[in-house]
């Protein structure tokens, strides 16, 4: 089924990609959505930073994995989209990110989780999203966050079923017996106006 896509020039076609929902592209891949007043808000997912086959959609949010491997390269790959490393608002959205990404049980098992956007980088104690909007939600693991060594401003999501824990900015490079794998970071970006 071939249709077109106003408002930006290109005529799209409708295609179904492997673990991707079936949506619009362009001959350069750009990902469109129509939300709202019909304004398409593009995310270019053929992006090498990328993790490939992990785009997500819930509610007015598009949710995808980046690499880092740091905290803040995962985070200025997220703004290279569109969005932030993700602000989870309520325990709704946390179950659904963690049943909806594979990577996070994974990384867990190697000590790790997925990247989130909540930091207390500015304050020590003060946890803020880095998008700015309000904390209302949090899902702290038992004894964290515990600012382990001093250095531990940052987060992942999964531990014990979805819970949090405070991470360092290059955790990947912690120094220790066991080799820990590279953490992937969790971007939001919104796809409605």
């Amino acid at each position: 089924q071939q249709e077109g896509i106003a408002g930006n020039g290109f005529l799209g076609r409708l295609v179904t990609l492997d673990r991707l929902p079936t949506r619009f592209l362009t001959f350069s891949d750009n990902f469109f959505k129509n939300c709202g007043d019909g304004v398409p808000e593009k995310i270019n997912l053929n992006q090498d930073f990328i993790v490939a086959n992990t785009y997500k959609e819930r509610d007015c949010s598009g949710y995808v994995l980046v690499e880092g491997p740091s905290w803040s390269e995962a985070q200025a790959n997220a703004i290279k989209l569109g969005g932030n490393l993700a602000t989870i608002n309520d325990k709704e959205e946390n179950d659904w990110i963690f049943n909806n990404f594979e990577q996070i049980s994974t990384g867990s098992s190697e000590g790790l989780g997925v990247m989130i956007g909540i930091t207390d980088g500015e304050e020590e104690g003060t946890w803020k999203w880095i998008s700015g909007e309000k904390v209302t939600y949090s899902n702290w693991g038992t004894n964290q966050p515990d600012n382990s060594r001093g250095l531990e401003n940052h987060s992942v999501i999964g531990w014990e079923g979805g819970t949090w824990n405070d991470i360092q900015e290059d955790w990947n490079n912690l120094q220790t017996i066991t080799k820990w794998g590279e953490v992937k970071g969790l971007v939001e970006v919104s796809i409605c106006n």
